[in-house]
């Protein structure tokens, strides 16, 4: 969880920098003769070290060829927001909260693979020449680091998934004996 945030919060900094110092919502170029701060010549959030650059020879972030950076900055914000809420109800769940709290996290964290997941399908053609035909060892670093960020994405993804599983079922039991426990003559009726 602290991972993802710490990347969300580089990610929204990095959008604020760019709003405050130059006036873009995010002015992200990987070209190096023409970057503007080194600190926005990386798409942080999608793992983007220069990555896509060379495989497909963009001179900025994928995020400003979609809509200028604007998705990526709500992105951010939304994202954070959730993750604040899922703390929240970590810290709650001595308490019983209820599971619906865990349900904005669980849709970010989903779409956020799901994204990942299209973005590495997309990439793939050419990801495949540069590690078989044209070995690129730049290419192959920035694949390692591209990839390493999606599996441990996709493994917090996996582990968040299966405690909402897990705190559902724990207060369904809970539910259920408080139920049996109000209604004993029930039970017993049950029985015979």
């Amino acid at each position: 969880l602290c991972k993802f945030t710490t990347i969300e919060c580089v990610s929204l900094a990095q959008q604020v920098f760019s709003i405050v110092n130059h006036g873009h919502v995010f002015l992200c170029s990987f070209n190096e003769s023409h970057a503007v701060e080194p600190f926005l010549s990386y798409d942080i959030v999608i793992y983007d070290f220069g990555l896509f650059h060379r495989l497909w020879g963009i001179s900025e972030c994928i995020a400003n060829y979609l809509d200028g950076g604007y998705l990526r900055l709500a992105w951010c914000v939304s994202y954070l927001s959730t993750m604040l809420l899922l703390v929240l109800y970590l810290y709650m769940s001595d308490k019983r909260p209820p599971v619906y709290l865990m349900w904005p996290a669980l849709a970010m964290q989903s779409t956020y693979s799901i994204g990942l997941l299209i973005l590495t399908l997309s990439a793939l053609p050419k990801l495949l020449r540069y590690v078989f035909v044209n070995i690129d060892r730049t290419v192959i670093l920035l694949l390692t680091i591209f990839s390493s960020g999606v599996l441990i994405n996709f493994i917090f993804t996996y582990i968040l998934w299966h405690y909402f599983w897990f705190s559902e079922a724990t207060l369904a039991q809970s539910c259920s004996k408080n139920h049996e426990r109000l209604n004993p003559s029930r039970r017993r009726h049950q029985r015979v």
